[in-house]
């Protein structure tokens, strides 16, 4: 929740800024406003903001082209977040940290194989980014003429015969 485990003290900060001393209990309010039983300082302590964080959107579908996109972070102010990628071709462009609400620029590469999924994490939530693979298709081909069974396969310099 907040405070570090080996530092005891009477401090009010947001995450390991905050200092307590043997805290017995919390409590939330609909403001999200935690209220701590500081037990060994004889106080009940208010203030410490839970950073609760969304993300919009979830998911993002990509063509093999890929692109640029962005998600927006939605948290309450002082609550720092970062943003990294689970994924080489998957690069974080913008807002790769922040402290409240924010946005994050990304960009896809181009696909030059089979479907792929790589994530994005921000302020503790993910963004799942599927891309679509490559595909081939051949036009104008004929396969007969009466000699029996014909195949394709690749040649030198990669042309097919």
């Amino acid at each position: 929740m907040a405070g570090l485990a080996e530092s005891s003290g009477s401090l009010d900060g947001l995450g390991s800024e905050a200092r307590f001393n043997y805290p017995g209990g919390l409590a939330v309010d609909s403001a999200d406003d935690v209220y701590v039983a500081d037990t060994s300082n004889h106080a009940i302590r208010k203030g410490v903001k839970v950073c609760s964080c969304a993300i919009d959107p979830t998911t993002a579908s990509w063509g093999v082209t890929g692109g640029a996109g962005s998600a927006s972070v939605t948290t309450v102010p002082g609550c720092a977040w970062t943003a990294a990628s689970s994924a080489p071709w998957i690069t974080v462009t913008s807002g790769g940290s922040g402290n409240g609400n924010g946005s994050v620029g990304y960009t896809v590469a181009v696909n030059a194989g089979a479907a792929r999924t790589g994530t994005i994490t921000m302020a503790g939530r993910t963004l799942t980014i599927n891309q679509e693979p490559v595909t081939y298709a051949l036009t104008g081909v004929q396969v007969g003429h009466g000699y029996g069974n014909r195949h394709l396969q690749p040649g030198r310099n990669r042309l097919w015969r």
